[in-house]
């Protein structure tokens, strides 16, 4: 029955689609000139290996100099293969792995993923600043964080423990997501979307000049989908909840501005997004199917940053912001006499804060830099009632803030190598200290061939909403004590000409002090640091490329997890993924074809075991149909292959993914 409805659903969808790539063929024939700038893609892969990266360092370096394995993800890769989200960008890099509830979206990486946890032991950067909240530590990366994927320069993926620069979060990997420059945006582009499942969107990107020195970048998305309707969930497959079909409650509305102004030596970044997302799961037990359970999430902030050469040897980096978090869960439960009671569990956070730091470079062999930085969470709120009860379930209103100090010194002992020394010391109100250093050298005995050794630690400080929510079946600890990770790391990187580049990374994880909820009555759970994992793998990656623009990427990745207390294989973390991306032209320097293949092992979780699946994406991309005309089709899970999710144990059963989804995307630039 569903595979009838989602049929029936878009074949119309596929008709006009059909339509306008046959038309895209034809206008690209009749078209033979070109005066596109040259992309990135264009350049051999050995100067791919230079591509600056900040995120590893604090400052900008090649690939092949960074003190850690980092996968770099273009603009031109976002837009060959139509990647919609964070999540969707982040499922294509080696030893990523994403997970969907039909809420929010999860990142595992190197074979670890918790239930609960809303990607706080990955640290999510935007152009350098900090967008995990201050409430749960979310760094969020589906359409509940909707940036406009247009606008952004390149994604960084460093993996390791970066603690001893960026502090909390930092455990696991740094992302980065670095927007392109005003200075690359001129004049007025609009954009529209049409999808699968009544999807919708549009956006706005102006770029002007104010005066010579002075200029600006505007973005503002729209989006709504209805989502799939009927959406089927196995777990409720029974004649009292409509034999498992829910419809119209799966819908996702959200609107974004990004505003960037750049006048040197300063650059103002201001954003704002408003996300609704309707719940289809019945999960924490709501009523099935029932569209008025959804959240509300709303992240805002204004960042100053401040850079400029104090001197022949000294250089500043500094910035100041404000942030913004609001969410809000509207959740229906069953009532007395076939009544309904709506529960609101909200949470408020406002923070300000800066960093600063100075690298001096007066010494032949060496690059010095140290910093400091603070924070003051102003609000940190948090609550739950009962709609119509004048008393709350519980409610907190609090406060806290921290600081730390930081230095990393780059020593070039011979020209081939370079010696990496760091560390972090941060300072928390809420439980003291942790000091966090890393080490690590670069090695080129070659041109073409890098080894990098790492070792260092890193920490998560218990959040918020850990330490201290008090709702009906999870209790904060104030006790909570921060996790802690020690990571060795070994990687080679080795370029074959200029066609063929290979990296390959081993890796041992050792946690202690994991965070996570323990059952302490029936049903009532408590925070604590009660576990030990320890995570041991391998990461391959081989690039090719064959002429202009044909490219390919492979990357395998193994991981064998442990819960050393509980002596078994670590829950949510699948052994084996292997990921494939291949673009080509199909008309020269016109029309490009793009194939992505992923595909995830099984593994175990609370509620069950998931298979394996494997899910093939293909886009095609259209530069200058007309003069100033660009058109996307992308087709998401070619093959329509039915698989679910083990999500959280807040879920009833495995989460259902969506099938295969069409999208036509039109840009037009005046």
């Amino acid at each position: 029955m569903l595979r009838t409805a989602i049929r029936r659903h878009s074949e119309p969808f596929r008709r006009i689609c059909l339509g306008a790539i046959l038309l895209m063929r034809v206008m690209l024939v009749a078209q033979s000139h070109d005066d596109r700038p040259p992309e990135l893609t264009e350049t051999s892969l050995e100067k791919l290996g230079t591509v600056q990266v900040f995120s590893a360092s604090k400052h900008l370096q090649s690939l092949t100099e960074a003190p850690a394995f980092v996968t770099v993800i273009t603009a031109d890769d976002i837009r060959k293969f139509g990647y919609r989200t964070v999540a969707e960008l982040l499922q294509s890099v080696a030893g990523f792995y994403v997970t969907y509830d039909r809420n929010y979206s999860y990142i595992g990486v190197r074979g670890f993923s918790r239930p609960g946890d809303f990607n706080s032991r990955v640290l999510l950067l935007v152009n350098g600043h900090r967008m995990n909240e201050n409430i749960y530590d979310g760094g969020y990366i589906g359409t509940e964080f909707p940036i406009d994927l247009d606008i952004v320069s390149r994604v960084e993926v460093a993996r390791g423990p970066g603690s001893a620069l960026y502090g909390t979060n930092a455990f696991f990997a740094v992302v980065n997501i670095v927007t392109q420059s005003p200075e690359q945006h001129h004049g007025i582009e609009v954009e529209f979307d049409a999808a699968s499942f009544n999807t919708f969107s549009g956006s706005l990107r102006i770029g002007s000049k104010i005066d010579p020195g002075t200029r600006w970048l505007l973005s503002a998305t729209a989006y709504d989908s209805a989502g799939p309707s009927p959406l089927y969930l196995p777990a409720f497959d029974s004649p009292t909840t409509n034999n498992g079909l829910t419809y119209k409650s799966d819908g996702d509305n959200f609107q974004s501005v990004f505003l960037d102004i750049d006048h040197q030596p300063f650059d103002v970044n201001v954003f704002y997004s408003n996300r609704w997302k309707s719940l289809p799961t019945g999960e924490y037990g709501t009523v099935f199917g029932d569209p008025r359970t959804r959240t509300l999430d709303r992240r805002g902030y204004i960042d100053l940053r401040y850079s400029r050469p104090l001197s022949e040897d000294w250089k500043l980096n500094s910035r100041g912001y404000f942030d913004y978090y609001g969410y809000k869960g509207a959740y229906i439960f069953a009532g007395d006499a076939g009544s309904t009671d709506e529960e609101n569990d909200y949470a408020r956070g406002a923070w300000s804060g800066g960093n600063a730091d100075v690298t001096f470079m007066g010494w032949r062999k060496h690059s010095l830099m140290f910093g400091s930085e603070a924070r003051f969470n102003i609000h940190q709120d948090q609550g739950s009632r009962i709609v119509g009860d004048p008393f709350p379930i519980f409610l907190d209103h609090r406060g806290s803030n921290n600081w730390a100090i930081y230095m990393q010194d780059e020593i070039a002992l011979a020209r081939p190598l370079t010696v990496f020394l760091g560390g972090r010391y941060d300072r928390y109100s809420q439980f003291g200290g942790t000091t966090n250093p890393r080490a690590g050298l670069v090695y080129r005995p070659w041109t073409n061939t890098a080894l990098k050794f790492t070792a260092g630690t890193a920490f998560r400080a218990p959040n918020s909403f850990e330490l201290y929510y008090h709702g009906v079946a999870n209790q904060g600890d104030p006790l909570l004590r921060p996790e802690r990770v020690r990571t060795m790391e070994s990687t080679v990187e080795h370029t074959f000409g200029d066609r063929v580049r290979l990296a390959g990374t081993l890796f041992a994880n050792r946690i202690s002090q994991l965070i996570g909820p323990v059952e302490y009555g029936e049903g009532t759970f408590m925070f604590r640091n009660s576990r030990r994992i320890s995570a041991n793998g391998v990461e391959t990656e081989i690039e090719a490329k064959w002429s202009t623009d044909s490219r390919a990427r492979f990357s395998y990745s193994f991981v064998q997890t442990r819960d050393e207390m509980a002596r078994s294989s670590l829950t949510d973390s699948p052994k084996h993924l292997v990921k494939m991306n291949v673009t080509m032209p199909v008309v020269s320097r016109r029309l490009f074809a793009a194939l992505e293949g992923q595909y995830t092992s099984g593994s175990y979780s609370l509620v069950g075991r998931a298979g394996g699946f494997g899910v093939v994406n293909a886009s095609l991309l259209a530069r200058r149909l007309a003069r100033n005309l660009e058109l996307s089709f992308s087709a998401y899970n070619l093959f329509d292959h039915k698989y679910a999710e083990l999500a959280g144990d807040e879920q009833a059963g495995a989460v259902p993914q969506d099938g295969r989804t069409l999208r036509l995307k039109v840009t037009y630039r005046f």
